[in-house]
């Protein structure tokens, strides 16, 4: 290529720094690597770039329309044209070249970086190692992929640096289930609490497992061990706690960290009413006791009253579990019952009726 066409494309378009870099690889000897796939490309030229037909003595214009249009268009601003007449043929046909990557590594770079945005792709694409200058291409350590950040990887392939999903864990890792449930929520005090639970293992029994039986009951801080058992043949076990006295919860462990479902115990404490004639003529004393209630616990006195218990007084029971209330001798039979308030530790509980008669009538 004419060094003077490049000087001359210098002063045209002085602040095209990618056409100057273009340009003066043009014009370098090209060295073995780069040569491949030069027939491709000269193919590709050929397509693009139509030779300037030569001016004949047929196709020459009078002189006096060639002196009008050198009036009309200044010399030097023919050549210029002729300049970029050239250049542009030129770089059409380099585009061309560049977007099927048939040009050599160095040359295929500078493509990208000029017509990266139409879709010309870089080196990296068709022409691995280093350039002329020998630094590594851009397919080496540290690339970034045009609108992707480094590391990315191409939509579609594996990432760099996979992550492993987490594996399960917790309660239920070895795909066991334990269900447990209760003869009665309710029970009286001193009674006994039966828990049957029952183990699968995968959606089968999970026979020949040892389970335990856990108790929280009320005022403790933590959970006790109350009971255990192993399962049987259908994965099925029965524990039981004897002498519950306060409200409390359980529920079942067994193997590979499986719990049940928390349960719930009422203990109900039984409380009674006596009558005894009273220190006073004409009047009764109706005595409420409960051994297995605690000190302080509620109780009401209450009167049957045209089919409806109506509260009379309350009073709380002492140390001894006993509460005594005073009552007038009635005109007409009148029957109480007292209750025993629910709490925290207990549940509510009723007790006996007494029937208290006018005097001289007896007390039933």
């Amino acid at each position: 290529m004419n060094r003077d066409l490049l000087d001359d494309l210098d002063e045209f378009a002085p602040g095209d720094m990618a056409l100057r870099v273009l340009m003066s690889t043009l014009e370098s000897a090209p060295t073995p690597d780069e040569l491949v796939g030069q027939q491709a490309a000269l193919a590709m030229f050929r397509e693009v770039h139509t030779p300037v037909r030569p001016v004949t003595r047929r196709t020459q214009a009078p002189a006096r329309s060639r002196a009008r249009a050198r009036h009309r268009v200044p010399l030097h601003l023919g050549g210029r044209l002729a300049i970029v007449s050239t250049a542009v043929a030129v770089f059409g046909g380099f585009a061309a070249a560049g977007y099927a990557a048939a040009l050599p590594a160095p040359l295929q770079h500078v493509a990208y970086r000029i017509l990266g945005f139409v879709g010309v792709p870089d080196a990296s694409h068709n022409a691995p190692g280093t350039g002329r200058s020998g630094h590594p291409s851009a397919s080496g350590p540290g690339a970034t992929s045009t609108g992707r950040g480094p590391g990315s990887s191409a939509p579609g392939s594996p990432s760099a640096s996979p992550t492993a999903s987490p594996s399960p864990s917790g309660q239920g890792s070895a795909a066991g289930r334990l269900t447990a449930t209760l003869a009665s929520a309710q029970i009286a005090a001193g009674g006994s609490v039966a828990v049957t639970a029952i183990l699968t293992r995968h959606g089968s029994a999970w026979s020949q497992a040892q389970l335990s039986l856990q108790e929280l009951s009320a005022g403790q801080s933590g959970w006790q061990v109350a009971a255990s058992a192993a399962t049987g043949s259908g994965g099925q076990a029965t524990l039981t706690v004897s002498g519950l006295t306060t409200n409390a919860r359980f529920r079942v462990s067994g193997p590979d960290g499986t719990v049940s479902q928390e349960l719930s115990v009422v203990v109900i404490p039984p409380v009674s009413l006596a009558s005894a004639a009273g220190s006073h003529h004409g009047s009764y004393v109706l005595t409420a006791r409960s051994a297995l209630a605690r000190r302080n616990d509620v109780v009401e006195l209450q009167v049957l009253s045209a089919g409806q218990w109506r509260l009379v007084r309350s009073r709380r029971l002492d140390k001894a579990g006993l509460a005594a209330f005073t009552v007038s001798f009635p005109k007409v039979s009148t029957t109480y019952r007292v209750v025993l308030l629910a709490s925290t530790v207990h549940g509510l509980s009723v007790s006996n009726l007494v029937t208290v008669v006018p005097h001289g009538h007896g007390n039933g």
